[in-house]
């Protein structure tokens, strides 16, 4: 078969950017190691602001108008319910944050996110709110499993999925096309995760990756607001949320930690007032980059190859308006976001190169 697109990957990434070129009409095939990745462990919380200072996340303005109407959208097609908005309340740490917020919140960029004039006495079963806080408008959560599960097995009803790892053995290139196995593409995407690092075409991209643990606790009292400071809980259901997350840049195997799970019960334990009890944990290996901005392009010597990937952890929030921005590129030759493409590393692979 002969397809437009041969995707490697289908964690966040791949799943996304497979699906945006489907439905722009174009033929896909998406082949996945299978088993547990980085995706599967995300806690796909999306949020408009972000870091301990809390300021505007990078190209808000673009990527949450888009966000919202494209999960809705893929939702309806695959039939399955996995986007959940809920407001975020983000506990301010001093009463210095509570002033510079006041004045912050009234400017016209932020108004559209923010609500400050908050009754905390709705919070006070579950948390120690001493200096207040600020309650996101436009966040909410994506249940990652649902949506890779619903995707998979739409590709797979459409013969359009095959399980097992790249093997660029099986690869041959042509000035047109790419074949691998019995597949024939006009190009080969790969949204492989942290596995770029092994990838012969892409490992000179300076990729920065970061370990994440997540638990899963009972709760005692239902909540409808996702609470963050430093961490967040994230209710999943009346009965259980998820806590997390930790970063850790020197260990990067998916194994569960002790270390991380007793950061978080600390982290827990300074504003969470309820008993609780851990039911689960998680762990994962983000491939976020040097920069902390995506890695979307062509290579640079072999032009039916390209990459989408890099989206760290905010996956859930780039990958759609960025999936799209992709497409207008590879099909309508539109100029990427000059802080995505990939040409900004280009050195690196001339260098590498001699």
């Amino acid at each position: 078969m002969r397809y437009d697109y041969l995707i490697v990957g289908q964690g966040i990434a791949g799943t996304i950017l497979s699906y945006t070129l489907y439905k722009e009409g174009k033929t896909i095939f998406v082949l996945d190691a299978g088993g547990k990745n980085s995706s599967q462990a995300a806690a796909g919380i999306y949020n408009p602001l972000t870091g301990q200072r809390i300021v505007k996340t990078w190209e808000a303005d673009n990527l949450f108008p888009f966000l919202q109407s494209f999960y809705l959208e893929f939702e309806k097609f695959l039939h399955a319910h996995f986007f959940h908005p809920i407001p975020l309340y983000r506990l301010f740490e001093s009463v210095e944050e509570q002033n510079n917020w006041m004045g912050k919140a009234s400017e016209e960029s932020f108004k559209w996110m923010v609500e400050l004039n908050i009754d905390r006495s709705l919070y006070d079963p579950w948390i120690t709110d001493l200096h207040g806080g600020l309650r996101c408008l436009h966040s909410g959560y994506i249940d990652v499993q649902t949506m890779l599960k619903a995707w998979k097995f739409f590709l797979v009803q459409q013969v359009l999925y095959k399980e097992g790892y790249f093997d660029k053995n099986k690869l041959t290139l042509f000035s047109d096309h790419v074949e691998y196995d019995d597949i024939q593409a006009t190009r080969l995407i790969f949204c492989d995760g942290v596995h770029a690092l092994s990838n012969s075409f892409f490992e000179w991209l300076p990729f920065n990756l970061v370990k994440g643990e997540l638990l899963k606790i009972t709760l005692e009292k239902p909540v409808h607001v996702i609470f963050n400071k430093g961490i967040f809980i994230l209710p999943i259901n009346d009965h259980e949320a998820l806590v997390g997350a930790t970063y850790n840049w020197d260990d990067q195997t998916s194994l569960c930690t002790d270390q991380a799970r007793d950061e978080l019960k600390e982290k827990l334990h300074q504003f969470y007032k309820l008993p609780y009890t851990i039911v689960d944990q998680w762990a994962g290996v983000r491939p976020t980059t040097r920069d902390r901005r995506p890695f979307i392009g062509l290579h640079p010597s072999f032009f039916n190859i390209g990459i989408f990937n890099g989206l760290g952890t905010k996956g859930i929030s780039l990958a759609p308006y960025f999936a799209h921005h992709f497409y207008t590129h590879l099909e309508h030759h539109k100029q990427l976001h000059q802080e995505v493409q990939i040409n900004r590393y280009f050195s690196l692979y001339s260098n590498g190169k001699k």
